[in-house]
């Protein structure tokens, strides 16, 4: 993930920002798993990953849209207000679709995919 964010922004502040949000995630995630006593098992580790890209995607749309209303505005404050007004709705309502998504695998009667469910959804 991080080669294409360098390709695509050239600014090392939109990799950052791209790589926090997905860290963060990753703490939490972690975190719910060693809370419920849950372990990571090899053959769903891809499921986690996927989440993680689309944690990153959230991150590069907002800030690709940051730098276009800066470009415009050249204005920080204004810009981040805009981005933020903007893609916050979607955004969210997205974040929440991704999670209901996958917590509708907990009806599953396989443990492994119901725990992955529950940790994955959170």
């Amino acid at each position: 993930m991080f080669v294409p964010l360098v390709f695509y922004f050239r600014r090392l502040y939109g990799i950052v920002v791209s790589f926090l949000g997905a860290i963060v995630q990753s703490i939490w995630g972690l975190g719910m798993v060693g809370f419920l006593g849950y372990n990571l098992d090899p053959l769903i580790l891809v499921i986690p990953l996927l989440i993680s890209s689309r944690a990153i995607s959230h991150s590069v749309q907002m800030t690709e849209r940051y730098f276009e209303d800066l470009q415009e505005s050249g204005d920080t404050i204004h810009a981040a207000e805009t981005a933020f007004r903007d893609l916050f709705l979607p955004g969210l309502i997205g974040v929440i679709a991704d999670a209901g998504g996958i917590l509708v695998l907990a009806v599953a009667m396989i443990p492994l995919v119901h725990k992955l469910a529950l940790y994955g959804s959170f």
